[in-house]
């Protein structure tokens, strides 16, 4: 039955994000609220589950393909990657997608940490005995940042920027939303969060992609280099 529950909200996940029009969006990261809230009963049960299930090819597939698109690793250099490109060949719509998907990645992750370190959840793998209500409370401490998905968030975050920037493209959105389902997924799968660190993730993405895609104009970002560090700085406009 809980297997079944778990297939089930990925289903809804892909299904719900397929949707391209801005208000079915707004919907959607209802929907994922939704499931979350109810996925938060059923945590400890799926993730006994998913033990039970654990598969190495699986695992490596998630950690080595998957993830690194959600966590940054390969997603920025691929934004570059696009950036470059469409300045280079004239197409402005991989230059776009760069730019406003390094907002939308870089506003999802700090929207993230906010809970995070007000709440300082801890992640399955840092207990011998997995308990999904242990909340630390706030503190600048590096460690239980379970809740919420910071990988989830920055995935959807770039899937909307995305489905949007290569509308013309009918093929974009599901993959790309399938992608960070998959990406996303495999955060719960790998241990590294609870199921309902996931959806809470994904509700953030999809908002921050949505802000990104109505207001483009609404962060600014601004690199600064000296000869000792490098910094960025994101100036919200509202």
């Amino acid at each position: 039955m809980t297997f079944r529950i778990i297939i089930i909200c990925i289903l809804i996940t892909i299904q719900t994000s397929f949707k391209k029009a801005h208000s079915q969006e707004l919907i959607a990261a209802g929907v994922l609220a939704g499931i979350g809230v109810l996925s938060f009963h059923y945590d400890e049960e799926i993730h006994h589950l998913l033990g039970e299930y654990n598969n190495y090819y699986a695992y490596s597939t998630g950690k080595y393909f998957l993830e690194p698109i959600g966590g940054g690793y390969a997603s920025l250099p691929l934004l570059a990657l696009s950036y470059s490109y469409g300045k280079l060949k004239g197409r402005n719509e991989f230059s776009d997608f760069a730019i406003q998907g390094s907002k939308a990645f870089l506003l999802s992750r700090t929207i993230a940490y906010i809970p995070k370190y007000l709440l300082h959840r801890e992640r399955p793998y840092e207990q011998q005995d997995p308990d999904k209500n242990v909340w630390h409370g706030a503190s600048l401490q590096t460690t239980n940042t379970s809740f919420p998905s910071g990988h989830a968030a920055s995935a959807f975050a770039l899937a909307v920027v995305a489905s949007k920037e290569f509308k013309e493209y009918t093929w974009v959105a599901p993959v790309a939303y399938s992608f960070a389902t998959l990406s996303s997924f495999s955060r719960v799968y790998r241990n590294q969060h609870w199921m309902s660190d996931m959806f809470a993730g994904c509700v953030i993405g999809i908002l921050t992609g949505y802000a990104i895609n109505k207001m483009p104009d609404m962060l600014f970002i601004s690199p600064s280099y000296t000869k000792d560090s490098a910094s960025i700085s994101m100036i919200l406009t509202f």
